[in-house]
């Protein structure tokens, strides 16, 4: 018997039994973000809650002059948003610039990288599952 079937039969909300994880989380970080220590030149900061169940994360990039990141292949989807700057990413066989406003959407389970190939700082939005950090 399920314990949605026991709450069935008690007439009572299945959450009498168990505390879901909260709907929704505000994250309110622009006075102190949430740098995260890394062994890489890039700059991280989280924008999205930590918690373990939460399978998406957040990440905001400031990425520095002629950084390139290493090819990558793992499951879930990626998400760039080009803040500012220029964004050279290789997904799969094909290689795009992206610029300001620009985005990418993926499957990441395909190699992928990113690099900024220019001279001046690449600020860029990540969005993905399953959390890197």
């Amino acid at each position: 018997m399920s314990l949605i079937a026991i709450a069935r039969a008690l007439g009572v909300d299945i959450h009498y039994f168990i505390d879901p994880p909260p709907c929704t989380q505000v994250v309110r970080r622009a006075a102190k973000p949430e740098i995260l220590e890394t062994n890489m030149d890039v700059r991280y900061i989280r924008l999205t809650g930590g918690q373990a169940e939460h399978q998406m994360e957040a990440l905001l990039m400031t990425v520095p002059p002629g950084h390139v990141a290493p090819t990558t292949a793992r499951e879930g989807e990626g998400f760039y948003y080009v803040l500012d700057g220029k964004l050279t990413v290789t997904l799969g066989d094909e290689t795009f610039t992206l610029g300001r406003g620009d985005s990418a959407h993926f499957d990441q389970r395909h190699p992928s990288h990113m690099a900024n190939r220019t001279k001046r700082v690449l600020r860029v939005l990540w969005v993905g599952t399953p959390k890197i950090f």
